[in-house]
Parts: structure tokens; C-alpha cells; sequence
């Protein structure tokens, strides 16, 4: 007489398997998350810039002392010029900018604002010159 053996269950093998699989997909679905983030993380701070260098740019325009000349601005500054349109104070650290004088008449200057792998640039007119 044979006898047939019947198991119950999954082998080993089966379980490995299984749990390779599993890991891995796991693995590929945390992957996927993070580089999202990083993509809405990088927009969001384009956006932040972009609202902050309009704001200088408009400042120049109307002939704001504090930025028709040269320099550098902080990131203090930076949250300053982009708080009208309530963003984060986190992206402050991740940008920096300057105003540089272009020696033209009427006043010129150029705005830059810089984070990690882009920079905005916009040519800004002061009020002034020769007639």
C-alpha cells in the first residue's frame, strides 16, 4: 500500500519567496514615495523663490531704498519678500540671492535668486535717471 503525503500549508521555499516579493515591493512603493516628495518639495521652493524675486523686482520698480543697490540678500530677506503669499519659513535656508547694479540709466538691476539646482533671474528698473 502507498501511502501519499499531503502537506498543509506552504513550504519554505514558498515562504522565502513570498517574502522576497513582499520586501520588494515594499521597498519600490517607499522609493517611489520619497522621490514625490522630493519632487513637490523642490516645486514648492521654486514657487517660494519665484514669489520672493517678483517681490524684489516690484521693489526696485517703485524705487525701495532698501533694494536699488547692490548686495546680497539674506535669507530673512528672502522670507520678507515672499510672506504676502504665506509660504514656510522652512525654505529659508535653502535660498539665497543677490541685486546687482547693471550701470544703465534709468537704474537698472538685475535680481537673482538661487536654490538647490535653479536660479531665477529678473532685470528690475528703478524710477530715476537722466531726463
Amino acid at each position: 500500500m502507498t501511502t501519499t503525503e499531503h502537506t498543509h500549508g506552504f513550504s519554505l521555499a514558498e515562504v522565502l519567496i513570498a517574502t522576497a516579493l513582499m520586501l520588494m515591493a515594499v521597498t519600490a512603493f517607499a522609493l517611489f514615495n520619497a522621490q514625490a516628495a522630493r519632487t513637490i518639495s523642490t516645486s514648492e521652493l521654486a514657487t517660494y523663490a519665484a514669489d520672493a524675486l517678483d517681490a524684489a523686482a516690484q521693489a526696485i520698480n517703485v524705487g525701495n531704498p532698501a533694494y536699488t543697490q547692490s548686495r546680497a540678500l539674506s535669507a530673512q530677506d528672502l522670507q520678507l519678500l515672499a510672506s504676502a503669499t504665506g509660504q514656510r519659513a522652512a525654505f529659508r535656508p535653502a535660498l539665497s540671492g543677490t541685486i546687482t547694479a547693471q550701470n544703465a540709466d534709468p537704474p537698472r538691476y538685475e535680481v537673482a535668486i538661487t536654490g538647490p539646482g535653479f536660479t531665477l533671474r529678473a532685470q528690475a528698473t528703478a524710477p530715476g535717471g537722466s531726463p
